[in-house]
Parts: structure tokens; C-alpha cells; sequence
């Protein structure tokens, strides 16, 4: 934990480069063996161009911290170019001054899109490609290959616990996470998680945890100033909720410990951040929770000044690979009730830095809040320790070096082959592995897993 980052970015990048040999067949390593290894000479003073396609720029989880890590790496050495698949269902975040986004508006399931992203790649000089999520993983690899880039890839979460892939898909994912140069998940049970669903080996896989900005999320003095202007009651407590609206969110667990906490309804506003679920919740809790102070505030731009008005944080979800919300929480300094799913309790230290909670257990969530919004000195000690340990930990900054360090050792591991426009163009019509690969990506289910 006293570590400085730059020790860290170097034992993580060491670590990410060990081979695991079940992994390749001897023609693989032969391959590799064969292929000229650039000299450090060879990489001195190069600034890297990295690629990362995405799915949209709205405002989930992965698209966040994507937004805010690649800003914190310096530009003299990074460049960055966002290509983005087209899908525009959700609001669009703001992309900070320095980052290319190129958009690429189609369908779905599209077979061309592997190769309109290999000729991107060229047309950009990038030097690798991140890719982030199992819903991009066949699209991008086969662009990658097709323009000779090295592919980092990192698994952040599901989006439903349901959702399990065919086995022909699990097989062809399984297949593209091998030839991915470095590979790594948000948390220690998205890595299992990741291993698990596609029967591949847990130490292939490298955990790098999200970041969050403390001094954006950070507690203020003027609660009240900020409470004024988001038009929020100053005598009551406020307990938030940040995430989209859907199932796998828990929101439907937090509605019925709500409707159970037997908390004085007149002491405490309940708020909901994120998108909207098409009215089911609003609806439910009209007719459930019609006497408590319920408000659905939408997606928020600004939402670090929700934080900052909220004495406590539920994060009710079924599953998460590493939430950004609860760091942001956390960073806020607010009092934190989690359910004790996917990397949550690897955060989280129950009655230390926040209460754990087992997953759709509404009584119990209901106990903690009536608990919480009883005992101020409680929720000023489980505030004051998140907000440390995300100092210690969880800091952005840490998550960019580390990253940084990542997208060097990615780049340097290859030579950095330029194919011109017409050899990509000639590749993607005509090898011999490219019609199936792009069948396999495009006749898929979409965002099976983030």
C-alpha cells in the first residue's frame, strides 16, 4: 500500500507478460519465437497511439472511468482514439479535450465492422488497441490481427446474471482472449468470474482495479449551499442510489427495504441517479412507498454534487466486477451499505469502512438502514474511513500509471508494424482466417458481458 505507483506499473506489467503454456501449441510459440523482437533503441521517444473501440459514450461504468483515466496520461507520451461502434440509446458523456472519437454508425451485428476497424487502426497509426468487455472481443481481435496491432483487453462486469453464451461463443471468446498480448479484470472476482465463464486460466489474467478522482469526489463544507441547489430538503437525512435503473442494479431489493425499514418517513428523502428503467420503479413506488420521499433524478452530468449532498449510500446490486459509483461514494465521504457481491467486499470492510449486506436480502439491507440513519457517529466513522481507504488505493492517478504502464509493455512486446492502407484493405477481403473470424464477431450475441 506504501508503494510508490511506479513500482507497481512495473511489477504489474512483469507479471502480465509471463506466458502460461497451456495456452499455446508449439506452432504458436514457434511463431512468436520467429518474430523480431524490437530493441528499447528502437522504441526510445515514440509516442503511442492507443485505440479503443466501444460500444457508446454514455454513462455506464466502463465508459466513465475509460473518460477519466486516459486525460491523466501525459500527452507528450500517449494518444488516444475512441472509436465508437454507433449504438446512441443513452446519452452521450462529455469527452474531455485531447481524445479522438470517430464514429462509426451500423447495426448491431455487422460484418463489416471488424474490417472498417482494422483500416481505422491504420488510418490512425495506432500502435495497440484496448479492448474492454467480451461484447467487442471478437470484433477487435480480428481487426488487430487483420492490421498486425497487439490487443489489451480488460473484463469489467455482466449485465445480467442470466445471460450465459453458447458454447460455440464461449469457445471462439475463449480463443480471442489467447491472442490478446495482455489481459486483465477490474477486481479479483471479475476475475474469476471472467476465467470461470470461459474456461480460461485465472492466472492469464491480471487484476487492475478502477480509480476515482478525490478531488472531484470529495466531501464539502456547505452542505446546505449544495442541498439549496439541487432543490433537496435540509432537514432531512438523504440516502442515494447511483446506477441505471435494471435488475442486475438491485434497485427492486432497495424498494422492498425501504417499504420494511419502518424508518420515520417524515426523517428521510430517498434519491435514485441513473437512467431510467421506462417508469416500472416510479410506478411501484407510487403505489408502495407513497408515503416516503422518493426521487428519481434521472441521469445527472454533475453527479459528484449528489454525493455531496447524501449522508448515506445504498449499493444494492445483484453483482459488480468493481463499482465506480461506490468509489465515488466512497471518495465523498459518505456512509456506505453494499451487498457483498463480485469485487465489492474486496473494497469494502464490513463495519470498518462501510456495512456489507448478502445480495436481495431486503430485510437485512432494511436493518442497516434504520441502523445508519439512527446513529450519526456511526456514519461519520464509516464516512471518514472510506474516504481514506479510496485515498489509498483507488486514487486515479494510480489507475492511469498503472495503465500507462500497461500500454508500453503491450506496445513494446511486438514490432511496430504499419501496413499501408492497401495491405489492410487486401487482408481483410482475402485471409485466410478473416471471413470466419468476422462471421463468428458479428453473428453474436451483442454485450453478452462488459
Amino acid at each position: 500500500m506504501g508503494r510508490a505507483a511506479g513500482s507497481d506499473e512495473s511489477d504489474l506489467a512483469a507479471r502480465s507478460t509471463r506466458r502460461n503454456p497451456v495456452m499455446y501449441s508449439p506452432k504458436d510459440e514457434a511463431r512468436r519465437s520467429a518474430t523480431p523482437q524490437p530493441t528499447a533503441r528502437r522504441r526510445t521517444g515514440h509516442r503511442l497511439t492507443v485505440c479503443h473501440p466501444v460500444w457508446q459514450l454514455g454513462y455506464g461504468g466502463l465508459e466513465r472511468q475509460m473518460l477519466q483515466v486516459l486525460p491523466r496520461m501525459p500527452t507528450a507520451n500517449f494518444s488516444h482514439v475512441l472509436v465508437v461502434r454507433g449504438d446512441s440509446r443513452e446519452a452521450r458523456q462529455p469527452v474531455p479535450d485531447g481524445l479522438v472519437v470517430v464514429p462509426h454508425a451500423g447495426p448491431a451485428r455487422n460484418r463489416q465492422w471488424a474490417r472498417r476497424l482494422a483500416k481505422e487502426l491504420q488510418a490512425q497509426n495506432a500502435d495497440l488497441v484496448h479492448v474492454r468487455g467480451l461484447g467487442m472481443l471478437l470484433d477487435g481481435v480480428t481487426a488487430a490481427g487483420l492490421a498486425d496491432r497487439p490487443v489489451v483487453f480488460s473484463f469489467h462486469g455482466i449485465e445480467s446474471l442470466d445471460v450465459r453464451p453458447t458454447w460455440l461463443r464461449r469457445r471462439m471468446l475463449r480463443g480471442a482472449l489467447q491472442r490478446c498480448t495482455m489481459r486483465f479484470a477490474v477486481s479479483h472476482a471479475a476475475r474469476q468470474r471472467l476465467a470461470d465463464l470461459l474456461e480460461f486460466p485465472t492466472e492469464a489474467i491480471e487484476v487492475l482495479p478502477n480509480g476515482v478522482d478525490t478531488e472531484q469526489f470529495r466531501p464539502v463544507r456547505d452542505r446546505a449551499a449544495v442541498r439549496a441547489a439541487l432543490e433537496l430538503p435540509q432537514d432531512r437525512l438523504i440516502v442515494l442510489s447511483v446506477g441505471n435503473l435494471k435488475r442486475i442494479k438491485g434497485h427492486h431489493v432497495l424498494r422492498e427495504a425501504i417499504r420494511g425499514s419502518g424508518i420515520d418517513p417524515r426523517r428521510v428523502t430517498f434519491v435514485l441517479v441513473g437512467a431510467d428503467d421506462g417508469g416500472e420503479s416510479r410506478t411501484w413506488a407510487a403505489g408502495n412507498l407513497a408515503a416516503y420521499d422518493i426521487r428519481f433524478a434521472g441521469l445527472r452530468t454533475e453527479v459528484e454534487r449528489w454525493y455531496q449532498a447524501a449522508d448515506v449510500f445504498v449499493l444494492p446490486s445483484l453483482w459488480e466486477g468493481l463499482s465506480n459509483a461506490l468509489l465515488e461514494a466512497m471518495a465523498s465521504g459518505l456512509a456506505i451499505i453494499a451487498t457483498a457481491v463480485g469485487g465489492t467486499p474486496e473494497v469494502i470492510a464490513d463495519e470498518q469502512n462501510g456495512l456489507l449486506v448478502p445480495s436481495q436480502d431486503a430485510p437485512a439491507m432494511a436493518s442497516l438502514l434504520r441502523r445508519l440513519t439512527q446513529d450519526a457517529g456511526l456514519r461519520e466513522r464509516l464516512g471518514t474511513a472510506a474516504r481514506r481507504s479510496v485515498e489509498q488505493r483507488f486514487a486515479i492517478e494510480r489507475a492511469a500509471t498503472a495503465w500507462a504502464g500497461v500500454y508500453r509493455t503491450a506496445a513494446a512486446g511486438r514490432p511496430p508494424l504499419r501496413r499501408t492502407g492497401q495491405q489492410v484493405a487486401a487482408r481483410t477481403a482475402h485471409g485466410p482466417h478473416a471471413r470466419r473470424w468476422m462471421a463468428l464477431a458479428a453473428g453474436g450475441r451483442r454485450r453478452v458481458e462488459e
